[in-house]
């Protein structure tokens, strides 16, 4: 059981609990008052980690490292941090260095499996994957991880599954969620997919993953215009009409689910109706510069003028096609 007034165990248990920011000057007393200890730099890494601040992680694992270089963990850490800082193939040595020094330790060989799917060595990463397995088959990220690197070989039938054992073993992890949401979209099964995103969105209301992952998913539902015609001034007619039988005849992935997936449609919504609104003016402009000089020129219902009417309904379409544009780039 913890003491309670242990300082190295609270700021552990801070960091652990997400309170990183509680936990930075507590251990930075601690490491002033006992510079020499590799435990407390490799605790400061793990709280800049969590603060977002790899960099200085980064610095306090190599501190950790020269303190106790034949201690696993501030390898570890250090690979965490380089990988985040995009410095891959460095954080795969330093991750390699972590399994040597602990061969039976399964969180040393998650690192290396994170830092070389970050590297892009997938036969690195499905071989750690698969010790990782070996040594913890009860472990929920054991089966995330293969999850992960089969999403990055294109693999989403056995993708799937591993993320499904990962939820069996752990229903609260929000990775597995994520990636059984990816997994279950590139499948085509968007109804699911919204749901796996959706259960990420309530576990973790705070990670930013699950709510673009339904904002994504909710723009694609709005009515895209085919990029064939999209910003073609002679062309937004018929692409307006393909557009509105696509959304029509789709099955609408977002009916009946809950409250947060349903708001990140609603959020969507200003902007697109916008985008709709200036599209439908713009097709409108001109289909009405085409007929209007045979109605002008034919003296139909008296309205002769709009035989002079065509060329500032072009205009007015141009200039509505620009601010689609400038839409666009936002």
């Amino acid at each position: 059981m913890t003491a309670v007034g242990d300082p190295a165990a609270r700021a552990t248990a801070l960091v652990e609990l997400g309170r990183p920011s509680e936990a930075l000057p507590l251990i930075r007393q601690l490491i002033a008052e006992d510079p020499q200890n590799a435990r407390h730099r490799c605790v400061l890494s793990l709280a800049l980690l969590r603060s977002g601040d790899p960099a200085g992680a980064e610095i306090a694992a190599s501190d950790g490292i020269a303190l106790e270089p034949e201690n696993e963990w501030p390898y570890r850490l250090r690979a965490l941090a380089l990988t985040v800082l995009g410095r891959t193939s460095n954080a795969v040595e330093s991750a390699r260095r972590s399994v040597e020094l602990a061969p039976q330790l399964p969180a040393a060989y998650a690192g290396l499996a994170n830092a070389a799917r970050a590297a892009r060595d997938q036969t690195l990463a499905r071989s750690a994957a698969d010790r990782l397995l070996q040594l913890a088959p009860a472990w929920a990220n054991s089966h995330c991880l293969l999850g992960l690197i089969d999403l990055d070989a294109k693999f989403e039938g056995r993708a799937i599954d591993h993320f499904r054992e990962a939820l069996r073993l752990d229903p609260q992890s929000r990775d597995a969620h994520n990636g059984l949401g990816v997994a279950l979209l590139r499948s085509g099964r968007r109804r699911e997919a919204a749901q796996a995103f959706q259960a990420a969105a309530a576990v973790d209301p705070r990670d930013q993953t699950a709510t673009n992952n339904l904002r994504l998913m909710a723009r694609q539902d709005r009515l895209p215009l085919p990029r064939w015609t999209r910003y073609n001034l002679f062309l937004l007619a018929p692409g307006l009409l393909v557009a509105l039988f696509t959304k029509f005849t789709r099955r609408n992935d977002f009916r009946g689910m809950p409250t947060a997936a349903r708001s990140e449609v609603r959020r969507l919504a200003p902007v697109d109706a916008a985008r709709l609104l200036i599209v439908v003016l713009a097709c409108l402009c001109i289909l009405a510069a085409i007929v209007a000089p045979f109605i002008g020129g034919l003296g139909l219902f008296g309205w002769r003028w709009l035989g002079d009417a065509s060329f500032p309904l072009v205009v007015v379409a141009f200039i509505g096609m620009i601010v689609l544009r400038l839409m666009r780039r936002r």
